[in-house]
């Protein structure tokens, strides 16, 4: 097969397996309904602390950090059922480098954490009285691609250390909560370490580009630093993966010990 082939039945894969994963009820009650509670609860928590200035500062980080929860942790899916079929050295043996195949394959993931954004976006607006900030979070879903992208790679790079082990869900769930905490979402990060971290990290110039976008600010400088998280991490994935395939080969240990 030709690489663009490759890449072609890859992302038909991805999509496939998210229609069996996740049939549309399924997907409602057990990923959307889950990720609308959880920032509800962190809006709520804006507000307590905030009022309605906390509310509306929330309203708008979680609707870029509700991506996390698709890219970050269902992304690490992929890799895992790889290894877990045994099928991580047929990909590896294919003319496409298997990070290339991976990224490919969560094409379908990204689309669906575009859909959960919005959904957020709709929902906590109408339920948390702030409906004037729907069409203005909604209509700028766009702005979130650079997010997206940024927050897949991150999933894909942590979990690539631990397939094959017993601490998949440990990574995952470790780099969702640190991007929860340094991103800015529902707080403003004044501690120069956290900001220093939350910068090389996804979401947290996303959100600085939205919140820029609706006060009317400059917001393009953010935006593209989140083009340069996604690349960077892109960038560290390509390398994480040949190191984990060339080991692999070369010791039948990690993720070609299925």
């Amino acid at each position: 097969m030709s690489w663009h082939e490759i890449l072609r039945a890859n992302a038909r894969l991805g999509w496939a397996m998210l229609r069996a994963d996740w049939p549309p009820l399924v997907w409602l009650v057990g990923a959307l309904l889950p990720e609308v509670v959880r920032m509800l609860v962190f809006v709520a928590i804006g507000s307590i602390t905030g009022g309605s200035e906390g509310a509306r500062y929330a309203l708008i980080g979680c609707v870029v950090l509700s991506v996390a929860g698709t890219c970050v942790s269902a992304v690490t899916d992929i890799p895992a059922i790889d290894v877990a079929l045994g099928t991580y050295r047929t990909i590896a043996a294919a003319g496409v480098p298997v990070f290339v195949q991976y990224v490919a394959r969560a094409l379908a993931l990204a689309a669906a954490a575009l859909v959960v954004s919005v959904c957020v976006a709709i929902t906590l607006g109408l339920v948390t009285g702030q409906p004037a900030m729907i069409w203005p979070l909604v209509s700028r879903v766009w702005m979130l691609l650079p997010a997206v992208a940024a927050a897949t790679m991150l999933g894909l790079v942590v979990i690539a250390p631990a397939i094959g082990s017993n601490w998949e869900g440990i990574t995952y769930n470790a780099a969702t909560a640190l991007v929860t905490v340094v991103s800015g979402a529902v707080f403003a990060v004044t501690v120069p370490t956290l900001q220093a971290v939350g910068d090389v990290l996804p979401l947290t110039h996303a959100i600085r580009a939205l919140r820029e976008s609706l006060t009317g600010e400059p917001w393009m400088g953010e935006w593209m630093l989140e083009f340069a998280v996604a690349t960077g991490w892109c960038i560290i994935g390509a390398f994480v993966y040949r190191a984990q395939t060339a080991r692999g080969r070369r010791t039948g240990r990690g993720a070609y010990a299925a």
